[in-house]
């Protein structure tokens, strides 16, 4: 039988799990949505010496 802090510390892991879960997928989506943001800063820079 699982007892009360048993159960707390499965809830303390699982969201731990999600929130590293979460995080890089909201890494990776920012990181797509950054590469034509930084091919252009690249460009822009060149153009203008």
């Amino acid at each position: 039988m699982l007892t009360k802090t048993d159960l707390n510390q499965i809830r303390d892991v699982a969201h731990e799990e999600v929130g590293v879960i979460v995080e890089e997928k909201l890494n990776s989506k920012l990181k797509l949505e950054s590469e034509p943001i930084k091919k252009d800063l690249k460009y822009l820079k060149k153009k203008n010496k």
